[in-house]
Parts: C-alpha cells; sequence; structure tokens
C-alpha cells in the first residue's frame, strides 16, 4: 500500500463521502480528490486536524481501491496524510460500464490480484496509457508505433506460484498475503492459477495441517510434462515431515523439492519410474523454434507460459536476425531469448547474474544441439570483460526491476543497430529509455503483454532503432 513519503499519519474521520473517481494509480487504485472548499465539507471531515499545507477541501487526492474512472462512490478515509488520503469503498453509486464481477471469492482480500472488477480490455487499455503517459510525463517520448498488446486467457494462466504458510490461533492459513498487509488470506481456490495446481491446493491444505508447522512457504511449479512443489523449510524437515510430503509426491505423482538455503533446492521425491530417466527438470517448450528448455523449481521462468512464447516470438522478430549476426542477451536467464536466437542462426552471447542460471543457459544450449557463449557477471555495475568489450549487431535486455541503467554507457560500444527491451517495471523501463533514445536510438515500437492478468503488474516490451539505419 503507499504511504505519503515522509508525511505523518493524521486521525481517522469516519464520516461519508460521496465521490466520483477520475483516474487510476499505478497499482490500481482508484483516485478521487475531495470536494473543493467550503466550510460543510470541512465540518464533514471534522476528524483531521486543519494544517496550512492541507486544507480538507483543498482537492487533495484520494485512493480508493475496487473503483473505476467515471464511477461515483460512496468512501470512508480510512487513513490522512499531508499529501493524500486514503479511503474503503463503502458502495458504488454509479457504476462504470466497465465494472465487471470478480471469479473469486477472495477477491478484496487477497493481495494476488486487484482488477477482477475491471473489465478484460480495460485492464489492457489501462496498463498500456499507464506506459504512455508516464513516457510523455516523465521524459517527453512517445514510440513510433504502438503495438497489439499481447495477450490471452483472463483466468487460468499462472503456471507457477508461491504461497505462504502460517497459523493463527491454531489453525492453518495458507494463500497469498492479504491486500495491504502482511497477515496471509487463508485460500481453498484460486482461478489465476493453472488446473493442474489448482487441483493441489486442497490436498496439500491437508498435509500442511499434520505436517507443515516448520514450512513457510510452498511454491507451486507445472512444466510441459510435470508438476512440482518446491517447500521452504524454516528449519530442517523432521524425519516424520519429510515422509508425509514424499508420501504427497507418490500420491498426487509430483515432484517434491526442498529449498535449501542457499538458494538452490533438493529434490525429494520424483514420480519418474524409470531409472535411467529418473531426473528432477522441469521443461517448457518454445514450439517455433523447437526448443524444449529444462530448469527446476527453483530457478526462474515466466509464470504465464502462453505469453511467454509470444513475447519470445515477437522479441525475435523485431531484433530482425540475420544468420552470423552477433546478438547479446543480457539477464539472460536459462536461454529464454537467446536460444531462439541461436536457433535462427546468430552468435549468441548471453550474460546473468546468477551462476546457476548460466549453467541452465548452457545445458540448454547443448540438449538442443545450439551453440552459444554465456557469462556470469554483475549487471547491476557496469559490465567488464572481454564479452563487454565486443561490438554487437542487437541486443536483448531483459532486466529485474531495478532496470539496466548500468550497462546502457556500454552502448557506445557496442553500437547495436536494434534493441529490444522487456520490462517488468514501467518506471525503470522510462528513465532506460530516455537513456537509450539519448544514444542515438529511436523508439520505432511499444506494446504491453498481458503477462499478469487481473492485477496492475505491467509487462512492457519495446524496440529501438539505431539512427539513420
Amino acid at each position: 500500500m503507499l504511504k505519503s513519503s515522509g508525511s505523518r499519519r493524521r486521525s481517522k474521520p469516519t464520516t461519508e463521502l460521496k465521490l466520483k473517481v477520475h483516474g487510476l494509480s499505478h497499482d490500481g487504485r482508484g483516485i478521487a480528490r475531495h470536494p473543493a472548499g467550503g466550510s460543510a465539507q470541512r465540518q464533514r471531515l471534522g476528524g483531521l486536524r486543519n494544517s496550512r499545507n492541507n486544507s480538507a477541501g483543498d482537492g487533495k487526492v484520494i485512493f480508493i481501491p475496487g473503483t473505476l474512472p467515471g464511477e461515483t462512490v460512496s468512501a470512508r478515509i480510512t487513513e490522512a496524510g499531508r499529501k493524500f488520503d486514503e479511503a474503503r469503498l463503502l458502495e458504488v453509486i454509479e457504476p462504470s460500464a466497465d465494472r465487471t464481477e470478480p471469479a473469486c471469492q477472495y477477491f478484496g482480500r487477497c493481495g494476488g490480484c486487484v482488477w477482477q472488477h475491471v473489465d478484460h480490455k480495460r485492464q489492457l487499455h489501462e496498463k498500456q496509457q499507464q506506459v504512455l503517459s508516464l513516457l510523455q510525463r516523465q521524459e517527453k517520448l512517445a514510440p513510433e508505433s504502438v503495438a497489439a498488446p499481447l495477450t490471452g486467457p483472463a483466468y487460468g494462466v499462472r503456471s507457477r506460484a508461491g504461497l505462504a504458510v502460517g497459523w493463527h490461533k491454531g489453525k492453518l492459513r495458507f494463500g497469498f498475503r492479504e491486500l495491504g498487509s502482511h497477515s496471509i488470506c487463508d485460500i481453498q481456490a484460486c482461478p489465476l492459477l493453472v488446473g493442474a495446481l489448482q487441483k493441489l491446493l486442497l490436498p496439500l491444505r491437508d498435509v500442511l495441517n499434520e505436517h507443515g508447522r516448520g514450512i513457510q512457504r510452498i511454491d507451486l511449479d507445472t512444466g510441459e510434462h510435470a508438476t512440482a512443489i518446491l517447500i521452504e523449510p524454516l528449519k530442517k524437515l523432521s524425519r516424520s515431515d519429510r515422509a508425509a510430503f514424499i508420501r504427497f509426491g507418490e500420491q498426487h505423482q509430483v515432484y517434491v523439492f526442498q529449498r535449501n538455503s542457499d538458494g538452490g533446492s533438493e529434490c525429494l521425491y520424483s514420480p519418474r519410474e524409470n531409472e535411467q530417466q529418473n531426473d528432477s527438470w522441469l521443461s517448457y517448450e518454445l514450439e517455433k523454434f523447437e526448443l524444449s528448455l529444462k530448469y527446476l523449481p527453483s530457478d526462474f521462468t515466466q509464470v504465464n507460459r502462453g505469453i511467454n512464447r509470444d513475447m519470445v516470438k515477437q522479441a525475435i522478430d523485431w531484433l530482425d536476425l540475420k544468420p552470423g549476426e552477433s546478438m547479446l542477451d543480457l539477464y539472460c536467464g536459462l536461454g529464454n531469448f537467446a536460444l531462439p536466437a541461436a536457433r535462427l542462426g546468430a552468435k549468441v552471447t548471453g550474460v546473468e547474474g546468477a551462476e546457476s542460471s548460466v549453467e541452465r543457459a548452457g545445458m540448454n544450449a547443448s540438449a538442443n544441439g545450439l551453440e552459444g557463449s554465456f557469462h556470469v557477471a554483475d549487471l547491476s555495475r557496469l559490465p567488464q570483460g572481454e564479452w563487454a568489450d565486443q561490438k554487437y549487431d542487437k541486443v536483448l535486455l531483459d532486466p529485474p526491476r531495478a532496470g539496466a541503467d548500468a550497462v546502457l554507457p556500454c552502448f557506445q560500444q557496442w553500437q547495436p543497430e536494434r534493441v529490444v527491451y522487456v520490462s517488468c517495471n514501467p518506471g525503470t523501463f522510462v528513465r532506460d529509455a530516455a537513456q537509450i533514445v539519448r544514444q542515438g536510438y529511436r523508439m520505432e515500437q511499444l506494446g504491453i503483454m498481458d503477462m499478469f492478468p487481473q492485477t496492475a503488474h505491467v509487462e512492457t516490451i519495446a524496440l529501438f532503432c539505431k539512427e539513420n539505419t
């Protein structure tokens, strides 16, 4: 939940307000303003102390979860600060035409998603406008062309998820964090999960009730041909608890992993009966490139397999790779973009901060009969090394939320003709896009990707082309 930077929280007024919602915040909450001026309004907000910096009638911003632009609502202020107030929705008086019925019984309490009340097409529109508005407002930038969003089903799309485990008054709580809280929202179903993972929720509750006291989190993951759970214990599992989760794996024919203290994982149970094939790898496929990529549940992979396949194809198409061209894949992970590029005949160099991911990328290259050069490097700092001193025809960036500003000065050395930037954070994308443009590139295309429907999370993909090319 947003907090007013540096402001003291004030008393909590209880009077209802009738408000008109005029916008959405970056985290999906409706934005309204206090009705301007008037002693009557100040009387209605008698719970607020007067301030030189903040009169109750000065039109101060109010954030209201669960609302949409154009709606007239009744709300109650729950937190008041100098710069903005936070409110709880009481009633939708005049609903938006884009309001829809949430599919989940836990919506409004569970923090897993915040937009189930918003029509799916409207969600995509708002996410696209957020990125375009940020570009224009902060950097006076606009793409030459806006691509159609990469989209898929509104539900049943998450192939992996992490659920917290806790206890309250002796009762199990198993689910996602509550909205705006560290408390666990206890759930028995989640319509965002793919079917194979939805089926595990109730059986997992049974085993956790008996053997979950030493568990703090369970990750669920389904690959192309197998499903796994990854247990994160608070301390070493007891013999009986370990045996209980192995029995769970046997009963439901899923892999059972335990997270190690170093962030890696150990396989406790594999459902494969053939000892010669009794490895612990999951996999996903990129059919258009005839690729199968192996991974472990402790590795990072995209949660939405359908959008990932479309994203990889669009990124490779935008790079316009030719056989023999050199491509640098930064934050390469286990080869999600690098290996499709290698399949097209590009000379691929992949760089990643996690050693395990670099090992996985090399392994996947060999398993698919491809070649590539993969390196471990801290990309939060200015890159150094032989790979950083080369020139590249094409560059792909897929950084974490912090963005890629540390590596962008190297463009002067690399001199790529085309750059594709895949972003999971509009704020750092806009910052980095401006730096790329200042180095002599134009933003030719931009699009959003519906990787996380029903949430306010925005994934962006953009193509930058060198001027005069």
